[in-house]
């Protein structure tokens, strides 16, 4: 053995692609799946926008909240902000069920039209996960 790991045989291999298909694009460097925070998380994916998406109980990050020095997409300050602000994200999606994407859809385009963002106070999925400390709703006045 030269010290060199050879490629399996074709036949041994689970899946057979070929060897210059690269999934890097679609699945981002150094991708981790995790269980946390209420969610399955999966960080370094190119998928998840500027910062991340959240989807159900899936939080899709463009990089890696939980660990800076792995992170090849945005870095956050305070990474755990993030991370709870993505958190609420879930609860909401648990509490409308096939409802959250259009709400959500819904929220941000008024948002767009009243504020010129995406994320600005016209986006009622928005409001309570950007306060301090993050929660699921705005609070009532």
């Amino acid at each position: 053995m030269n010290g060199k790991r050879s490629e399996p045989e074709p036949s041994e291999r689970l899946v057979n692609l070929p060897a210059e298909l690269k999934l890097t694009p679609m699945v981002g460097e150094n991708p981790h799946i995790d269980v946390r925070d209420n969610a399955i998380q999966f960080t370094n994916n190119p998928l998840g926008g500027v910062s991340a998406i959240t989807l159900g109980n899936a939080v899709i990050w463009n990089g890696n909240p939980y660990n800076a020095k792995d992170s090849n997409g945005p870095s956050w300050p305070d990474g755990r902000k993030a991370i709870e602000h993505e958190k609420q994200h879930t609860y909401q999606g648990e509490q409308l069920g096939p409802f959250y994407l259009p709400s959500n859809v819904l929220g941000g385009l008024n948002a767009l039209v009243r504020d010129g963002q995406w994320h600005g106070g016209g986006n009622w999925n928005e409001v309570g996960p950007q306060q301090d400390p993050p929660r699921p709703w705005g609070k009532r006045k």
